[in-house]
């Protein structure tokens, strides 16, 4: 499993931030976060792999180091959108969707 540990740890701050109950599981190639058996974040390499409303990913999609995945409603933050209070961003992000 291929993943950047300090990103993954600043994601896995964020969560302590926000949700009591995560789950971290081996996932997709990296390590994904989880609620409710769900994921909704998953660490890549130096990338995230995060769900998102489908009907919000165009918009998504403008901000920096983003691009789509082949699955819709999933969206790929590179390492230019993950730096400075991005992480907190897209953690709450994906957690609004997940709680839908």
């Amino acid at each position: 499993m291929a993943y950047d540990a300090i990103l993954a740890e600043r994601v896995r701050h964020e969560m302590l931030n926000n949700v009591p109950d995560v789950e971290e599981k081996e996932r997709a190639g990296g390590l994904a976060f989880m609620i409710n058996d769900k994921m909704f974040v998953c660490v890549q390499d130096n990338t995230l792999l995060l769900a998102c409303d489908p009907e919000q990913a165009h918009e998504l999609h403008g901000h920096p180091g983003v691009s789509h995945y082949e699955r819709t409603g999933w969206l790929i933050i590179g390492p230019d959108g993950t730096d400075g209070k991005n992480i907190s961003f897209w953690v709450k992000t994906a957690l609004a969707w997940n709680s839908k």
